[in-house]
């Protein structure tokens, strides 16, 4: 067996693969940022395996494009998310690695949730954490100031992958529980939170949920060919909220595949339909406006077995290994 990386035994074992077990199996998690030596070693290996096993927990134009090109026999690919393209020989399997790591911490600590009020009507209508610059992030930024809703919304606007977010006026700091212990990494910031070690952008902000009714989600990737799942729902999910999603077409869809429940008939959900992603994004604004005109009791009242739901499915699933899929 082959391993190009020291996570790999550990998610090997999560799908139920007995690595003590001579085997003849060469498997990979795909790097971030994505590069093609891993690549090039897997097609090394391909004639003398049995099985090649594929994780991709970041998906990105680039790495899509390397998982699209293993479409081969014996290729099996666990992503976290979903591809659109027709696989015709590599058996795909979903692989949710930013919701596994970002629930566990609260599986384990239930209490966590218990200063969330996600039912009471709050000052404000959605908080808007938009983070690095990315087009649909400019789109969101650019629509809430030009129908004036700075005023009806949290915004923030960090922009700069590579700098320490405590250096920005956009941040907003959990103060509870928090202690920083590294540089960042990129976009990834490195904290413990009441002793456990995890990502920043993984806790959820208490604070500020507790001052804004729902999420406006604005996903790392808002293109069509793929829909990438992170943290970024996984947070709103475990608070209770709703959520309206700046994403690619089928954002809404396929999370309801996984079980879930969106907000179709509450608001008009019919923007996830829509292919052209300028217009996808100005319908679900659209939808994010009228809530900003809406009585707050009136949707919290809707939403609440629909969110329940939700937590459930996120706290209960196993979102490593599923043989369904």
């Amino acid at each position: 067996m082959y391993v190009n990386s020291e996570t790999v035994p550990f998610y090997l074992r999560a799908i139920g693969i007995d690595i003590q077990e001579p085997q003849s199996i060469s498997a990979y998690h795909t790097p971030f940022p994505n590069n093609t030596i891993w690549l090039d070693d897997l097609n090394s290996r391909y004639d003398s395996s049995n099985r090649i096993i594929v994780f991709c927990s970041e998906l990105h134009e680039s790495t899509v494009a390397a998982l699209i090109a293993l479409d081969r026999p014996r290729v099996e690919l666990y992503i976290c998310g979903v591809i659109n393209h027709e696989f015709k020989y590599a058996q795909v399997h979903r692989w949710m690695d930013w919701f596994h790591t970002s629930v566990t911490f609260y599986r384990e600590n239930p209490d966590a949730l218990a200063r969330l009020n996600p039912f009471s009507v709050k000052p404000l209508h959605f908080d808007m954490l938009l983070g690095c610059q990315r087009p649909n992030r400019d789109y969101v930024h650019n629509y809430v100031v030009d129908q004036d809703l700075k005023s009806k919304v949290l915004l923030t606007y960090f922009r700069f992958w590579n700098m320490d977010l405590r250096q920005s006026d956009q941040f907003i700091p959990e103060e509870a529980g928090l202690e920083y212990i590294e540089a960042p990494n990129g976009t990834v910031h490195q904290v413990r939170y009441y002793g456990r070690r995890m990502c920043l952008s993984q806790v959820i902000p208490i604070e500020i949920y507790n001052r804004t009714a729902y999420t406006l989600v604005t996903e790392t990737n808002g293109v069509n060919q793929f829909n990438f799942y992170t943290e970024k729902i996984v947070k709103p999910i475990l608070a209770q909220r709703l959520f309206v999603a700046i994403a690619g077409r089928h954002y809404l869809r396929n999370l309801r595949a996984m079980g879930f429940q969106t907000f179709d008939g509450i608001i008009d959900e019919s923007y996830d339909e829509i292919a052209d992603d300028w217009e996808r994004y100005a319908q679900a604004m659209e939808q994010v406006k009228r809530l900003c005109q809406m009585p707050q009791e009136e949707i919290l009242s809707a939403i609440r077995p629909r969110v329940e739901h939700n937590l459930k499915i996120m706290l209960t699933q196993d979102w490593y290994y599923n043989p369904n899929t």
